[in-house]
């Protein structure tokens, strides 16, 4: 068990982590490794760090301008030469016998598409995340990601009804399945891996090896993660849903489109091409169904409609007119998960600016009793300042004439007497 295994770590400015990722890769205990990095053009000192290591497996490529994930990875695949592809991101950390493990139990189970493991969720400062009810934690976290695993066709049914389960830097691929499916999708950029599994689990069955292998990084803020969550992510990701669910089973043979999904058939005894074309049909709104969607234009059934053939066996074998493809429409579009993410933001913006208005309210009252009573204060400190000067006027006046006093004839004519009495006080 000593085959090459190359290993792809896609990067851009991942600065703070790129090392420890780098390190974990080049302390495996399997060590007949070819490490690809692909620089994405980073702006950091990314290819500092990465220029540092001088190990003779890593290959370093430098792309001039950052051209987003799959051209890094497709990029990286163009370089491999081993007999098998592990994915890594620059930010994640592999335990010591990750390749080993997995590498043996490919070794002994050749017709496996891909294999996987369970992870274990760091957040940027290493620090093993536990609480999963908050922020970046809510959508992806352990309870999503470490799984059990499903014959191939559990897993085929897993990824079309349900969503991607399967974490990315944890795989090990056969590269001869790599050939056979071909590159990532360059349309996908939040979901490239989870189209990628789809193509191979639909030719091989795939493991997860139930042992925390990886040690996955996201990030406390969400804006952090390429799956964070914003609108123009949201936007994104549902297209890419769209894509992904839509043409899942365009390319399954019959035969195997009937031993996987033939019980949720609505006509059990669909056999004939249009009757297995009207099934998937209706499956694929199934799926999107299941996610709270309801999209009947994202399938074929406004071409179907429109094929009189096609028409009658809906009609007849489905119940379903042309009037109930009218009313399909009138329901929640496909863009519902981002209107409603605007109509929540808008409730709390809404909520907020109400509560701005009734403290502005509030202040400005509060501001004209303050004013009034700066205005009485102003009036009362006019009069002390008038009775004030009234009163330095009166000690001006009591002044002088003592001075006066002090300087008269009499005073100091009677200034012996005064030196006796104050004499006689004494004793």
């Amino acid at each position: 068990m000593n085959k090459l295994v190359s290993v792809l770590m896609p990067n851009y400015n991942c600065e703070r982590h790129i090392a420890k990722a780098i390190e974990s890769v080049l302390n495996q205990s399997y060590t007949n490794l070819q490490i690809i990095i692909v620089d994405d053009g980073s702006t950091d000192s990314s290819r500092e760090i990465i220029n540092g290591y001088l190990d003779e497996r890593i290959e370093k490529v430098y792309l001039e301008k950052n051209s987003q994930i799959c051209i890094a990875l497709n990029t990286g695949i163009g370089f491999a030469k081993g007999e098998y592809l592990a994915r890594i991101d620059s930010d994640d950390i592999w335990e010591p016998e990750k390749i080993e493990k997995q590498i043996r139990y490919l070794e002994n189970n050749p017709d496996c598409g891909a294999c996987f493991s369970w992870v274990s969720i760091i957040d940027e400062n290493d620090v093993e995340v536990t609480d999963f009810t908050r922020g970046a934690y809510t959508h992806v976290n352990e309870n999503l990601l470490n799984v059990r695993n499903k014959s191939q066709n559990g897993w085929i049914k897993e990824l079309f009804f349900r969503e991607n389960s399967l974490c990315h830097p944890s795989v090990i691929i056969p590269m001869k399945v790599v050939k056979e499916v071909g590159l990532y999708n360059y349309a996908m950029v939040q979901l490239q891996d989870y189209e990628y599994w789809t193509r191979i689990v639909k030719k091989h069955p795939i493991y997860v090896y139930e042992e925390k292998l990886v040690k996955y990084r996201r990030d406390s803020d969400p804006e952090k993660n390429l799956s964070g969550s914003n609108i123009p992510r949201s936007i994104r990701m549902f297209n890419e849903i769209r894509s992904i669910k839509c043409d899942f089973l365009g390319d399954m043979s019959d035969e195997k489109f009937i031993e996987v999904f033939g019980t949720f058939f609505r006509n059990k005894l669909s056999q004939k091409k249009e009757e297995l074309d009207i099934e998937k049909a209706m499956l694929t709104r199934d799926a999107f169904k299941i996610h709270g969607l309801d999209l009947p234009l994202a399938n074929r059934l406004e071409e179907y409609i429109n094929e009189d053939n096609m028409r009658i066996i809906l009609e007849k074998e489905y119940d379903f007119t042309v009037k109930d493809f009218y009313e399909l429409n009138t329901l929640h579009n496909f863009y519902d998960p981002v209107a409603k993410e605007f109509e929540k933001q808008y409730r709390v913006y809404k909520e907020y600016h109400d509560n701005y208005n009734s403290n502005m309210e509030y202040l400005s009252g509060q501001s004209s009793l303050y004013k009034e009573r700066h205005e009485q204060l102003q009036i009362e400190h006019e009069q002390l300042r008038t009775e004030y000067e009234q009163l330095q006027h009166e000690k001006d006046g009591l002044d002088q004439k003592y001075n006066d006093l002090r300087n008269s004839i009499s005073w100091r004519i009677t200034k012996p007497i005064r030196k006796l009495r104050q004499s006689f006080r004494k004793k």
